[in-house]
């Protein structure tokens, strides 16, 4: 089954509509949500609306109805004030993906960044303090397209994560 871009689809796993917007070689695709985050999902997870074609039972709608007002309530509840703690996210292409052996340096540095401004804007939007990317030391290309992505970003501030438990190999992001 091959979804169009801009074709909107649901995943199994999720409730909600995404909108597709890009097919990657690899048989992943990136879809969108309703608040414009982006992932990067398997063909086999997804499947095609269309609404008209499908009778829907009044007990599945009732359930979708549960589950989506479920996902709101859980949504409000956490922007209500700024949450205590400090989300992590580690970008290390082996956390993200459980086979990445076909892509090129290029996808993998796209599809970290996408995770991480995904994860980003998401604690963000959810009212943390802070957050921290785990990118590694290596050769500081990740680390660099963090700071790049920062430095577009209003009222925030970054620094080294504490280095006796990243070993130089983090960020911490406040939000201001």
């Amino acid at each position: 089954m091959s979804f169009k871009e801009g074709e909107i689809v649901r995943l199994l796993t999720e409730p909600g509509d995404f909108k597709v917007i890009h097919r990657k070689t690899s048989g992943y695709y990136i879809i969108e949500d309703e608040h414009g985050f982006e992932y990067t999902v398997q063909e086999k997870n997804l499947v095609r609306i269309h609404n008209a074609d499908i009778p829907v039972s009044e007990q599945i709608q009732y359930v979708v109805q549960e589950k989506e007002k479920e996902h709101k309530r859980h949504l409000s509840k956490s922007k209500s004030s700024k949450k205590i703690g400090t989300p992590e996210i580690d970008l290390h292409i082996e956390e993200l993906l459980d086979y990445h052996g076909n892509m090129s340096n290029t996808e993998i540095l796209m599809h970290q960044m996408m995770c991480f401004r995904g994860f980003y804007k998401q604690k963000r939007g959810e009212g943390y303090k802070k957050i921290i990317a785990i990118h590694g030391v290596g050769e500081g290309v990740l680390r660099t397209e963090i700071v790049h992505f920062l430095h577009s970003q209003d009222n925030v501030e970054y620094h080294d994560a504490d280095y006796r438990k990243y070993g130089g190999g983090a960020t911490e992001i406040v939000f201001l």
